[in-house]
């Protein structure tokens, strides 16, 4: 598990082999889940109040989340989760000889995130960089 504080966004990248320890359709290993996730957060980040949390999930990846403290207030934390299931999750590339699958989009090469990767992974906007780019091969 990778914590990350990008401007007023925490961003944790929880990969697959840890995702197994868990069921994320079953709210006791959720709340299980949050609960430690948010302890190791509070530590680290001054977080508090009502927090606005996406959670992105991959099936080869595993789950980024996006923690946005939009409101601070005493020492409570609430929380609201959506989820985004199955997601399509895509790694940004230079050598486009090695991959399949390519799509050109701005100036920039992407291809589906793969595990031999270790660029960064986008997460948002992808079906729209795949619906909109030039596939190249």
């Amino acid at each position: 598990m990778i914590i990350s504080n990008n401007d007023n966004l925490i961003i944790v990248k929880v990969y697959r082999e840890y995702c197994c320890y868990f069921n994320i359709y079953d709210i006791n290993d959720l709340y299980s889940f949050f609960k430690i996730l948010f302890k190791n957060i509070k530590n680290k980040y001054e977080i508090s109040g009502f927090c606005d949390v996406d959670v992105y999930t991959n099936d080869d990846f595993g789950m980024i989340i996006e923690i946005n403290n939009t409101y601070k207030y005493e020492n409570e934390i609430d929380v609201k989760i959506t989820f985004h299931i199955d997601n399509v999750f895509l790694a940004e590339i230079n050598d486009i000889d090695k991959y399949d699958n390519i799509y050109y989009y701005k100036n920039r090469y992407y291809t589906y995130y793969d595990k031999k990767i270790d660029d960064s992974v986008l997460y948002k906007d992808c079906k729209y960089i795949i619906n909109n780019g030039i596939k190249i091969k």
